[in-house]
């Protein structure tokens, strides 16, 4: 078993091996092979290593040869480049999506104004992850009190991390230290 295993891995390198020898030359068109130097390898032919139509009658190919060689040469034909216009393709888009209209309504609904901080940010219903809330910061002279909650995050040589409540003597009580005592009474 194990010699029927290593014989097969063999076959199985040599033809791996044998894939990845270079193209064989007597394959190709020996009139193509003229471009190239004797040490260059035929898929490293450029544009530029084709010379004129003079010089490839000279060569002595022939008229059917000559036209594709110069058509490689200049990128005509089969050769040519083709460039994907997006952007007349998303002008096209764009007014094709107008020819539509606007089906989209628009909010009529006027809210009071809140009586509860942060009450603001889900009543416009623009949850906009990702960027910079700007009316997520508690005002200046705002107090904290009894129920609010605040949350302690601290790293470095040790790490912590807790939310705590208030309670009703303006006190905290973290799990670790000390309680110290609560702005606003």
């Amino acid at each position: 078993m194990k010699k029927i295993l290593l014989y097969s891995l063999s076959v199985l390198i040599t033809l791996v091996a044998n894939a990845q020898i270079d193209i064989n030359k007597s394959k190709i068109n020996s009139a193509y092979l003229k471009f190239l130097p004797s040490n260059a390898k035929p898929e490293d032919l450029r544009p530029s290593d084709i010379p004129s139509e003079q010089v490839l009658k000279q060569m002595g190919l022939t008229d059917a040869e000559i036209v594709e060689a110069i058509n490689f040469k200049y990128g005509r034909g089969k050769y040519a480049i083709v460039v994907n216009d997006t952007v007349g393709n998303n002008f096209e888009l764009a007014k094709f999506y107008e020819s539509f209209g606007d089906t989209l309504e628009v909010d009529t609904v006027s809210y009071p104004k809140a009586r509860i901080y942060g009450q603001d940010v889900f009543r416009n219903n623009r949850l906009l992850f990702f960027q910079k809330a700007l009316d997520a910061k508690a005002p200046e002279n705002y107090k904290v009190g009894n129920g609010d909650e605040i949350s302690i995050s601290v790293w470095g040589f040790s790490d912590f991390s807790e939310t705590l409540l208030v309670d009703e003597r303006g006190y905290i009580t973290p799990s670790e230290v000390p309680p110290p005592l609560g702005g606003g009474y």
